[in-house]
């Protein structure tokens, strides 16, 4: 069962994403829960916040946030994090939550699902496998401001 996310459901996806980033293959050290909770606290608080829970038996299982916004002729759907569990990890559970999620946009008018992902890790093949594409004309930039 997919479910709209609310504030309450901050603490679960903190827990779930700080397992995730703990683990193989990322093994982050650094990632601290506090950080964590901060992190998607600030994204939900951020208009136009769109976001779904993936529950099981089990509770709450998969996280999907992000933020719809107007991209001129078109409505955009900016996925900031999407995740299962390490349990759920590589079963296709994955992939039923995002074609879940991609009906729920598309009925509520959303023409695009844009996502950013590191090429070496196994989220890149994840959304390959699911049809999306590599935009050829676009690259992701930045400028590191100070010391971390």
């Amino acid at each position: 069962m997919i479910v709209d996310f609310e504030r309450k459901h901050i603490e679960k996806c903190a827990d779930i994403f700080f397992d995730i980033y703990k683990n193989e293959p990322f093994n982050y050290s650094w990632v601290k829960k506090d950080s964590v909770l901060n992190y998607f606290t600030d994204i939900f608080k951020t208009p136009k916040f769109r976001g779904f829970v993936l529950y099981t038996e089990n509770g709450a299982e998969g996280i999907c946030v992000g933020v719809i916004s107007d991209y001129f002729k078109v409505k955009k759907y900016r996925v900031s994090e999407i995740f299962v569990g390490r349990r759920f990890q590589k079963r296709g559970v994955g992939s039923k939550f995002l074609t879940e999620i991609q009906k729920i946009l598309y009925k509520d008018g959303i023409d695009i699902i844009e996502i950013t992902t590191d090429k070496n890790t196994p989220a890149f093949n994840f959304y390959l496998k699911n049809n999306y594409s590599i935009l050829k004309n676009n690259i992701n930039m930045i400028k590191i401001t100070g010391d971390f």
